[in-house]
């Protein structure tokens, strides 16, 4: 048996005692309120799961479709986890204007730099980059098997996938989209456009949607400021609006909501860039009177 047998030792003997005694305190506080944590969130779960089951049993929904929504509330209740949003981070909220435009940019002009136009946008005309990010920008997460839109909904975004995997669908013609490809780019130009087809998540995705309004506001305070970003917009939406449309597959799937691939709109970019710098006031206005007659970027007609 060892014993302290002078000062200094019953001095440490106190202290040790003293530090496994607050520390077995802590381990068993933390662990009792983690497991009151666990209990209330398990409660409010299984509130929920009998909330829905109430409303199935007491408007008689069908067997078979009971069972897909519980099926799919099952499969997907750990799964659909959003990106991390600025807007739900409180500490954001009293910085300076400035300061977040200059973080909005900084997120989202990468994924914005997926599409050809929108990398060449930022290089031309950075302050019109900026209001997009900060202003036309909208964040999507989408479980399994969810629609992101259906043929005949009104299409008021152009959307951008930055992960997971979606398909569009359109007259039995299904494409398979993931991370760095973009759909209804059409909406941007033309105006009152309507979805063609059905897009849907294959397994969860984050998508960027790009709201059609908020864009041409960027891009129509960009010509009133003379700037080159909108010159570089209407002379791309022209060459886009004309593309010329055969009966093929990929013609049928490029006047759809999915409107040519990577190469097929660096093609566009290519003949566009060669001549933007040489482009004066009047070719803006004159290009954008042509787009204001086909009845697209109705509020860019002069």
């Amino acid at each position: 048996e060892v014993l302290p047998v002078n000062t200094w030792e019953r001095l440490f003997t106190v202290v040790v005692d003293l530090c496994g005694l607050i520390g077995f305190s802590t381990f068993v506080s933390t662990l009792t309120t983690r497991m009151t944590q666990l209990r209330s969130f398990n409660k409010v779960r299984m509130g929920q799961h009998k909330a829905l089951k109430n409303y199935l049993h007491e408007n008689m929904i069908s067997l078979e479709t009971s069972d897909r929504i519980l099926n799919f509330v099952q499969s997907n209740k750990n799964k659909l986890r959003p990106r991390t949003s600025a807007d739900g981070i409180e500490l954001l909220q009293d910085i300076p204007m400035s300061l977040r435009r200059q973080l909005d940019f900084e997120v989202f002009k990468p994924i914005l730099s997926y599409h050809p136009l929108l990398r060449h946008l930022a290089f031309y005309d950075s302050e019109c980059t900026y209001a997009i990010c900060s202003a036309a920008i909208s964040e999507y997460a989408l479980a399994k098997q969810s629609l992101l839109f259906s043929k005949g909904d009104e299409g008021r975004h152009m959307y951008i996938v930055h992960s997971g995997q979606i398909t569009y669908t359109r007259s039995r013609i299904q494409v398979s989209l993931q991370k760095s490809d973009w759909l209804s780019e059409a909406a941007l130009w033309i105006k009152d456009w309507v979805h063609r087809g059905d897009c849907m998540a294959v397994k969860r995705a984050d998508i960027i949607g790009i709201s059609v309004e908020e864009f041409r506001c960027a891009l129509e305070d960009s010509r009133n400021k003379s700037r080159p970003g909108a010159r570089l917009g209407y002379r791309y939406a022209w060459r886009f609006i004309n593309d010329t449309c055969s009966y093929d597959v990929a013609s049928a799937l490029r006047c759809s909501d999915i409107w040519g691939d990577w190469s097929h709109i660096c093609g566009i970019i290519a003949q566009v860039t060669d001549d933007v710098d040489g482009v004066t006031k009047v070719g803006a206005s004159k290009v954008a009177r042509n787009v204001g007659r086909r009845s697209i970027l109705p509020g860019f007609s002069t």
